[in-house]
């Protein structure tokens, strides 16, 4: 979906932008943080307006407008949403709390992180065979769900001396009902 996700891109590039800045990689004496964040967050808004408006005049719209008259589908959009907002930040910031706080070198990480694809993979193959049997979608969401509140229960007694093998129980569950959900 490159018209949808433009909007998303540019906002990334504004954080990649930002980050450049805060390690000192980009230096313009006339562009600050501020500026680099306000030019991508307007490309973003630009980006989202083009989509928009193409969406709503071409005669052949990437997305029709008709589909949002559907009140499962937005349901559906916004909870993804909300559930990925949720997640990724979770799964985005624990890496660095890992390497600077806990001490562990970059290869430990992802050692210690993979698991959680293990997790989502046997998820999504579980999931794939019950709904081939027609089983209801909802109580496998639910229990995706179910997994994922252990997962950040568990995350959130998280201290500076974690085990590693609590973060790879942790990540196996998390994965699990990440499976569970988007499967």
């Amino acid at each position: 979906m490159p018209s949808a996700a433009a909007p998303v891109q540019a906002a990334s590039r504004a954080g990649l932008v930002r980050q450049a800045f805060r390690l000192e990689y980009l230096t313009l004496a006339w562009m600050t943080v501020e500026a680099a964040v306000g030019i991508g967050a307007g490309i973003a808004a630009g980006s989202l307006w083009m989509f928009i408006v193409h969406s709503r005049y071409a005669e052949h719209p990437f997305l029709s407008v008709e589909l949002f008259r559907d009140r499962n589908l937005v349901a559906s959009l916004i909870f993804i949403f909300a559930v990925g907002i949720v997640l990724l930040a979770t799964l985005a910031l624990l890496p660095p709390f890992m390497q600077t706080l806990m001490g562990y070198p970059v290869q430990t990480i992802g050692l210690l992180m993979a698991p959680s694809g293990m997790g989502t993979t046997a998820a999504m193959m579980i999931v794939d065979r019950l709904l081939g049997r027609n089983a209801d979608p909802r109580p496998i969401i639910f229990a995706g769900l179910d997994c994922i509140a252990v997962s950040l229960w568990q995350m959130s007694k998280f201290a500076t001396f974690v085990p590693g093998r609590l973060v790879v129980e942790t990540g196996i569950v998390q994965g699990f009902g990440l499976g569970c959900i988007f499967g």
